[in-house]
C-alpha cells in the first residue's frame, strides 16, 4: 500500500511541477487546451492589484454602483449616469489605444493589448454591469407602475359597478 501512495505522490509532484512551469511561462493565454477558469486565475495573478490606478478604477466602479443604488427612483440621475457609462464604454477602444501608447506614465506593466481584453475586463465589463443594474431598476419601476395602474383600473371598475348596483337597487324600490 505504501508503494501505491508513493506512486501517487510522484505523479502529483510531476503534475504540480508541470502546472507551475505552464503558469510561469504564460502559456495559458496561448493554449486553448486550458479551461476558461484557468485563464481567469492566470489573469487575476498577472495583475498587480496594488497599483494606484487599478485601485482608483475599482473604486470608480464601486462608487458608481453605490450611486445607482442610492439614486433608486430618481430616473433623471440614473439616466445621466447611464449616458456617462455608455460614453465611457463607447470610448473604451480609444482609451485602450491611448493607454497602450502611454502606459509608462502610470504603470510599469503593459496591460493594454491590441484586442482590448484588459480594458474590457477592467473597464467596459463593470461599466456594462452597472448599466444593466440601471436598466433592471427601470424595469422594476415599470413593473410596479403596471401593477399600480391595473389595481387602480380594477378599483375604478368596482366603484362603477357598485354605483350601478346602487342605482339599480333604487330603481327597483
Amino acid at each position: 500500500m505504501e508503494g501505491v501512495w508513493a506512486s501517487i505522490e510522484n505523479i502529483s509532484e510531476a503534475i504540480w511541477g508541470t502546472t507551475e512551469a505552464i503558469w510561469s511561462s504564460g502559456m495559458v493565454w496561448r493554449n486553448d487546451d486550458y479551461s476558461q477558469w484557468d485563464q481567469v486565475i492566470y489573469f487575476i495573478n498577472a495583475v498587480d492589484w496594488t497599483e494606484p490606478w487599478i485601485i482608483i478604477l475599482m473604486l470608480f466602479h464601486l462608487l458608481t454602483f453605490i450611486a445607482i443604488i442610492l439614486s433608486w427612483g430618481h430616473f433623471n440621475i440614473q439616466a445621466a449616469i447611464l449616458v456617462l457609462l455608455a460614453l465611457t464604454c463607447a470610448a473604451s477602444e480609444s482609451l485602450n489605444k491611448l493607454a497602450a501608447d502611454n502606459y509608462r506614465l502610470f504603470t510599469n506593466t503593459q496591460y493594454f493589448d491590441s484586442n482590448g481584453f484588459f480594458v474590457f475586463v477592467m473597464l467596459a465589463g463593470p461599466v456594462i454591469f452597472n448599466c444593466f443594474v440601471i436598466i433592471m431598476c427601470w424595469l422594476h419601476a415599470a413593473w410596479k407602475m403596471m401593477i399600480k395602474v391595473a389595481l387602480l383600473k380594477r378599483k375604478a371598475s368596482e366603484q362603477r359597478r357598485s354605483k350601478q348596483v346602487m342605482k339599480d337597487s333604487k330603481k327597483h324600490q
